[in-house]
């Protein structure tokens, strides 16, 4: 007990005065903390004060307040530092694991954090990003195997998870417009709205195969909605992508199509223009020029569009876009041609100019001087007996014809002239060299400003004082001065070969990009912009996302082109044929995955499918087919056995969702002792004990009627969009299933026999087509062997 006594008041005085006031505070019993609540000492205080003061009571009074609000203050402090102790303690916390791991890179950090939020976490309540899911694609499209193994080790999503992710993409074959839509979105600048359009064909392996939830089968011709495809098996994909040439270098694929052995000029040709129309009306770019290789359909339409080699251009509604060729691939075919051929060029020899010969045996000889020195060193290192006659996959290589065509051979063969180890002539081959190297050194800049220490000028980008406009002009000169010489029978014919228009062509369009750019307000431009380098860097991904298949097939092309444009086109393959093009991509599709926007396209296909429909006279279904097939199902027939078999695998599933209705088994199943399930019963484990299904002969009659349709079908038009369902409604017209008699499931059942014998007819017969396949292609690589014997 405490006494809170007036001054002036013995404290032995037993008997309270008006001025006593006695406060009683006992320690509060578990049962009665409520008397120390906040709201209680509150009223407490409130009659402390009501009390007449004095300074004892208030500094008593100012004490316990002073205490109170320490008490809060520690309170407060104490429930601070138990959550950050629970933060340190539970590493499922984002912020906390991304400062652990501050200095790994995004995806690292992600990865880690998935791997502390699902460790503890049953295979099934774990739950994914969509970043995280992109990852572990990128992992299983590599090898499937290693991702297998690695999910042994750590918590990784399944693979029905991630492949589930592909099929939300909404990037099909032809002019998909929300693609376009979307680029319009990204861009934020105007300069990033300026774009080359690349376009080039990837060989692909000929192969059906039948994907149950788009209905379509794929591996055949396929030029998107605008045109009808061809029953053809499909051996080549031609891709367009779209580069930005401002400062920010983005690359997006924008389309993609399949075509049995190369697309012809006339469908390059259309395909460009509905390109073009896109992006020009869809995603608001300015398309500046074109780029693709020397084949020759692309070179006859890009002819057929207007362009010439001294007017490289065209107008498409009302703009101009230039015509370059692929300068790495010409590159390639000019050191290939002048291994078989001289070339006359005009070289300048003490003052005088005089048309000299430059011949490739002069490397060849070069190249076995350098080799014969005494010393360890060597001039041209580089160069190997491959450089001199490359084989088939050499022949391929681009930094092989750079090596050859390189300013080191020509000033070794400088250096050799001069020591009298060569004849006059033999400048010219210097020279040519040299111009070659010279020409695709301008023409692949890469560096901000020219060399300060007396380097190569012409490795930058090309800006008004670079000098790039004064030597492209005197290098068209050179290259219209080439004279490649063939020798005939009748002696030498000088001709002007593809490559050759090739370098005048492309030479020409750059001069007038950049005279066009300039006016548009750049200030430079990156040369190395300009070639094919982020299509061809496409392909090795692709390529890698297929277990390294050289040749995937058009349903692996499809979902490694997707893998690949999901995270973001980011590995560059290991050993590639070309430089590394810097650029990122301008989108990875995320947002369609997040909103699933998708539907609109399948809405799209299902219109256009309707159009491309054969009529039921192209298939040749007999209007007899059911008499004809039910005569031999009640007689045994062998080729019956194996329908009746599938009836009983088809009336299992289909019996099982009627929840067993008594009704329905009557109309669906048979006796064993019928003719045609003598296969069915052969097939039982136990003769006492039936596991298997017994279909009756009116099922039996309509699954094979249905399997015949599909046959004849798929015999004419399979190449159709969509063809499950239009073959569901083909079978709904031509199929009777009036023996089911249960009204309240015969919807059911017949929407269930139906797809399952879609579902297994379809697979079944791509996968004879594709045994035809492998055994042709088996033939023609027997006989290419005998050839080489």
């Amino acid at each position: 007990m405490m006494d809170l006594i007036q001054p002036g008041t013995s404290r032995t005085n037993q008997h309270a005065t008006k001025y006593e006031v006695t406060v009683q505070t006992q320690a509060p019993e578990p049962s009665t903390s409520k008397i120390l609540s906040p709201k209680n000492k509150k009223s407490v205080f409130r009659k402390i004060e009501n009390i007449t003061q004095s300074p004892r009571k208030m500094k008593l009074i100012s004490l316990v307040k002073s205490k109170e609000s320490q008490i809060r203050q520690l309170k407060k402090l104490c429930r601070k530092r138990k959550n950050d102790i629970k933060s340190l303690t539970s590493l499922d916390d984002s912020a906390v694991v991304r400062n652990l791991f501050a200095g790994m890179s995004q995806t690292t950090s992600d990865f880690l954090i998935s791997q502390l939020r699902c460790a503890k976490r049953s295979p099934r309540g774990r739950r994914w990003t969509v970043e995280e899911k992109a990852m572990a694609l990128a992992l299983y499209k590599r090898s499937p195997s290693a991702y297998n193994f690695l999910r042994k080790l750590v918590a990784l999503p399944s693979k029905r998870t991630i492949l589930a992710l592909l099929e939300k993409v909404p990037f099909e074959t032809g002019i998909n417009e929300h693609i376009f839509h979307h680029i319009n979105d990204c861009i934020s600048t105007e300069k990033d709205r300026f774009v080359a359009l690349l376009f080039d064909e990837i060989d692909i392996k000929e192969n059906l195969q039948y994907d149950k939830k788009k209905g379509r089968i794929y591996g055949f011709e396929d030029y998107g909605f605008n045109v009808k495809s061809r029953p053809k098996h499909a051996n080549k994909a031609l891709v367009f992508m779209v580069c930005g040439l401002g400062d920010n270098k983005w690359k997006q694929p924008i389309a993609y199509y399949f075509s049995s052995g190369g697309c012809s000029s006339k469908v390059i040709k259309g395909v460009i223009e509905d390109v073009l129309l896109a992006c020009q009306n869809l995603a608001k770019l300015e398309v500046v020029t074109t780029i693709c290789d020397m084949g020759t359909p692309n070179v006859k339409a890009v002819s057929d569009l207007g362009a010439t080699a001294q007017k490289p251009f065209f107008y498409f509604n009302g703009k101009k876009v230039f015509v370059m060729f692929d300068p790495p691939h010409l590159l390639k075919r000019t050191a290939s041609l002048f291994r078989q051929y001289d070339i006359s060029i005009e070289v300048e020899v003490a003052g005088q100019k005089s048309r000299m010969e430059a011949r490739f045996e002069d490397i060849r000889t070069a190249y076995k001087i350098d080799c014969a020195t005494p010393m360890a060193f060597r001039s041209l290192h580089k160069i190997k007996q491959d450089h001199l006659a490359p084989k088939v996959k050499y022949s391929m290589k681009v930094n092989i014809a750079a090596q050859i065509m390189s300013h080191s051979v020509a000033a070794y063969i400088y250096t050799l002239t001069g020591h009298n180890e060569f004849e006059e002539r033999v400048i010219a081959t210097a020279t040519f060299v040299q111009q070659v190297n010279d020409i695709f050194d301008s023409v692949n800049g890469n560096r901000l400003r020219q060399a300060s220490d007396g380097g190569n000028l012409l490795r930058c980008r090309a800006t008004a004082e670079s000098g790039h406009m004064e030597f492209w002009a005197k290098a068209l000169e050179e290259v219209q001065g080439w004279e490649f010489q063939r020798r005939t029978k009748t002696g030498l014919l000088k001709s002007m070969p593809p490559c050759q228009k090739g370098w005048i062509t492309s030479l020409n369009a750059i001069m007038g990009i950049w005279e066009y750019l300039k006016s548009r307000g750049f200030d430079s431009l990156k040369t190395r912009s300009l070639n094919q380098d982020p299509l061809e860097n496409t392909f090795g991904n692709v390529r890698a996302g297929c277990g390294r298949a050289d040749n995937p097939t058009a349903a692996q092309f499809i979902s490694s082109l997707k893998t690949q444009i999901i995270n973001g086109l980011s590995s560059r393959p290991l050993g590639g044929n070309c430089e590394e093009d810097e650029a990122s991509l301008l989108s990875n599709l995320h947002n369609f995955l997040r909103t699933g926007n998708d539907s609109a396209e399948h809405n799209k296909e299902d219109k256009e499918t309707v159009g491309h429909t054969p009529q039921s006279s192209e298939h040749g279904i007999l209007p007899n087919i059911a008499e004809q097939i039910t005569d031999a199902v009640v007689t045994g027939q062998l080729a019956t056995l194996s329908v009746a078999y599938v009836s009983g695998f088809v009336c299992k599933f289909a019996y099982l969702g009627t929840g067993k209705c008594p009704q329905c088994a009557n109309s669906l199943m048979g006796s064993p002792e019928e003719p045609h399930n003598v296969f069915i019963q052969n097939k039982e484990f136990s003769i006492t004990t039936h596991h298997l299904i017994y279909p009756s002969v009116e099922l039996v009659v309509a699954i094979g009627q249905a399997a015949t349709i599909i046959e004849n079908f798929l015999n004419v038009s399979p190449q159709i969009k969509n063809i499950s369902s239009v073959l569901t409604s083909r079978l709904m017209s031509n199929v009777s299933f009036e023996f089911i008699k249960c009204e309240q499931h015969k919807n059911y059942l017949v929407h269930e026999i139906l797809k399952a014998t879609i579902n297994i007819s379809i697979p079944w017969w791509c996968k004879r087509k594709n045994c035809d396949l492998r055994d042709k292609t088996d033939q023609k690589k027997k006989i290419k062997k005998f050839k080489h014997i």
